[in-house]
């Protein structure tokens, strides 16, 4: 039921037999993405590409000389020259992937003002890049444009998460995942932990079996256990999420 008063309007809501949680609107905003390191004036979002679990998101005016995969999005001597952010959803949540830049970084080429996702690949177009072909270093054809492949693991996400975990001393809960396919399979099983505080030591990969021989029909759980900084300075023991995984 909608209501008016001088400050606006009210929304009131028969929550009688109701399931929660109650969605009043099919749309909703599900998630907030940022660049790691944003720059003023990067332009992140001016172009936008999902692929079920993966999101390439264009920064054109992105600053930084890094070069390909994961470089220093943190300087700033290649101004406008352009990146790309990946992102990757495990278990509901979304995370940074990689920060994508071209091989031949150079300012004003717009890295990211386009970009496309298959489940493989992430295409990025740069419009005002002036290479010749076959000489990307050269600067001999003025907006001659280019663009450029970037493999993607083609693995997804499996297992399913059966507790979370508590932020650690930066802010963020660490994060173990499963990668390979579902259900897994000899040989195609990756465990990754990500979100680990700069402070963190003893790094230790555990679970509910000793003996990791995995046999068909075989659940597995795992987790991982890490010393951290308390806020008091001390060392303290925290944990990532888990993740069990079934065999077939």
């Amino acid at each position: 039921m909608l209501g008016r008063n001088p400050k606006g309007i009210r929304i009131d809501v028969d929550a009688a037999g109701a399931i929660y949680p109650i969605t009043i609107d099919p749309i909703v905003q599900s998630a907030y993405l940022k660049a790691r390191t944003p720059s003023s004036g990067g332009e992140f979002g001016t172009s936008v590409a999902i692929a079920g679990d993966i999101i390439a998101i264009g920064v054109p005016r992105e600053p930084s000389d890094a070069v390909r995969i994961n470089g220093d999005d943190a300087s700033t001597g290649a101004q406008f020259s352009g990146g790309v952010v990946v992102f990757t959803r495990t278990y509901g949540v979304w995370r940074h992937e990689a920060f994508l830049k071209a091989s031949n970084t150079e300012t004003w080429e717009d890295f990211g003002k386009a970009v496309a996702l298959s489940p493989g690949e992430v295409l990025v177009g740069a419009p005002a890049e002036d290479s010749l072909t076959g000489a990307q270093d050269n600067n001999d054809a003025p907006f001659a444009r280019a663009a450029y492949i970037f493999a993607l693991d083609s693995d997804g996400n499996v297992g399913s998460e059966f507790c979370s975990a508590h932020p650690n001393s930066a802010g963020c809960a660490a994060e173990l995942s499963a990668r390979g396919r579902a259900p897994a399979q000899a040989n195609d099983l990756t465990l990754r932990f990500r979100e680990l505080s700069p402070s963190s030591f003893g790094i230790f990969l555990t679970s509910q079996e000793a003996n990791l021989l995995v046999m068909t029909g075989d659940a597995r759980y795992w987790q991982y256990w890490y010393r951290d900084v308390a806020p008091s300075g001390m060392p303290t023991s925290n944990f990532s999420n888990a993740v069990r995984v079934d065999f077939q």
